[in-house]
């Protein structure tokens, strides 16, 4: 099965939106690197990071279990829902 988000996108269009209250950071998911029911410990996912404080965004490689263990899905499209909402 091909990956569904390997397709990068514009930040105001990401996949799903994150947020990290404790690092008051929002995380934009672009694109990831491995399909869903493939993911492990090491998967990657591009990502939007923009700072609550200062608004300043960064474009980096993010661990997904970094996203998923230390930030809380805000918002996401049907399709993410499907694989990581559950």
């Amino acid at each position: 099965m091909p990956n569904p988000f390997d397709k990068e996108r514009e930040a105001n269009s990401a996949y799903a939106v994150y947020v990290n209250p404790v690092d008051l950071a929002e995380y934009r998911i672009i694109k990831t690197f491995d399909d869903p029911k493939l993911e492990n410990n090491n998967s990657n996912w591009l990502v939007v990071t923009r700072n609550m404080w200062s608004g300043d965004d960064d474009v980096k490689k993010i661990k997904a279990r970094e996203v998923k263990h230390y930030a809380f899905l805000l918002s996401c499209t049907d399709d993410w829902s499907k694989h990581y909402a559950s």
